[in-house]
């Protein structure tokens, strides 16, 4: 079993003592073979990871709130890990311009609004993994205004991980849905950012080829369209951010983008299409 043998050879006056010194090898032995009747802690365990892309959000500290109480409260009910543990190991960090503050709990951040120059928040245990030989976990949740670092992070060591893994997915998940908007329509995979940016150069030429041609009916009406896509993609990401982080500079934002809004409806109803039918109605 073990591989090697050991030779012992001993002397003594009489046998008693010969068998008193022998029999210190025979507790060893058995110590040995004791330990290794018991497997070491975690040995077995499936190991199962997942990454989300998260969906784009309005975020405030109330999503966050809700958030880090399913990981402290209901998390350790999943895998009978004590919640003491998870809340020792439990962080939440914002990254602004001025650099990265850190808390045991968004409870700790007194403000109801975020700085103007958020730019990310951190919460979960981080890279840090927490319960006990039967059930690991570690679960960090991502929010950035770039869509590419809004993820969420969830890895267990379980006998049954994967449903662990997939029932804190939903948990989570549940407590986004009140917060998602449509600002994912302005921050598209970027394949597709690839892709408009590569169609949008030769519309430049054939713009400015309209113009010095004197075709400038045409020109108006592709020139339209081109400045709309323009403005939704400059103006619109801008004011739209992938996560929207509960700001003044935010609030202004928004009200901005919803004048241009209305602005450009307003035009295009009252200026373009309300004109064309009356030309073609009245001849004037």
């Amino acid at each position: 079993m073990y591989g090697k043998e050991t030779v012992v050879t001993c002397s003594a006056p009489t046998r008693a003592k010969i068998e008193a010194v022998f029999s210190v090898f025979e507790d060893a032995v058995g110590t040995s073979r004791q330990r290794d009747s018991n497997p070491e802690p975690g040995v077995g365990l499936q190991s199962f990871t997942l990454q989300r892309l998260l969906p784009s959000l309005d975020v405030d500290k109330a999503l966050i709130q809700r958030i880090e109480q399913f990981i402290l409260l209901e998390v350790p009910g999943l895998g009978a890990i004590p919640p003491e543990k998870m809340k020792n190991a439990y962080t939440v960090k914002m990254k602004e311009a001025s650099g990265e503050e850190e808390f045991a709990s968004i409870k700790e951040y007194s403000a109801d609004l975020f700085p103007d120059s958020i730019s990310q928040v951190v919460f979960g245990t981080g890279f840090r993994t927490v319960g006990t030989d039967k059930v690991k976990v570690r679960i960090s949740v991502c929010m950035d205004k770039e869509r590419s670092f809004s993820e969420l992070t969830i890895s267990c060591d379980a006998e049954n991980a994967r449903e662990i893994s997939h029932a804190l997915l939903e948990g989570i998940t549940k407590e986004f849905r009140p917060n998602i908007n449509m600002h994912s329509w302005f921050h598209p995979k970027p394949l597709w950012d690839a892709a408009l940016f590569a169609l949008a150069i030769p519309g430049v030429m054939v713009l400015a080829l309209l113009v010095s041609t004197q075709y400038y009916d045409l020109a108006y009406a592709a020139g339209i369209p081109y400045l709309l896509c323009f403005i939704w993609f400059t103006v619109g990401r801008k004011a739209n951010p992938y996560t929207a982080f509960n700001t003044r500079a935010q609030a202004r934002w928004s009200a901005i983008w919803r004048f241009l809004i209305y602005g450009m409806g307003t035009f295009l109803l009252f200026g373009t299409i309300l004109v064309y039918f009356r030309q073609k109605l009245f001849g004037f």
